[in-house]
């Protein structure tokens, strides 16, 4: 939602964010339970303008491109058909 809603996205490099963030292209990412290194992004956007334009950009793109209704839908219908299947959703 942040992405979409244009904002500069920063979370630890742990589960969906890691999958979702690639690190100084659409987000910063910062090792799990690491203030020190939430803080040093935090710094380094407050003081880059142009850096926080460009992952706003990117990260907008990001949600566009991965997480539109049809994207959204046809990965539904892949997980109720594997269920239907009765396939592995790995």
């Amino acid at each position: 939602e942040g992405l979409a809603a244009g904002m500069v996205v920063a979370g630890s490099a742990t589960g969906g964010t890691k999958e979702t963030i690639t690190d100084g292209e659409n987000g910063l990412l910062f090792a799990a339970e690491d203030a020190v290194g939430l803080a040093e992004i935090v710094l380094r956007l407050k003081g880059d303008r142009s850096l926080c334009t460009r992952l706003s950009q990117q990260g907008i793109a990001t949600a566009v491109d991965r997480f539109n209704i049809e994207v959204m839908v046809g990965e539904l219908e892949r997980y109720l058909q594997a269920i239907v299947s009765g396939a592995s959703l790995r």
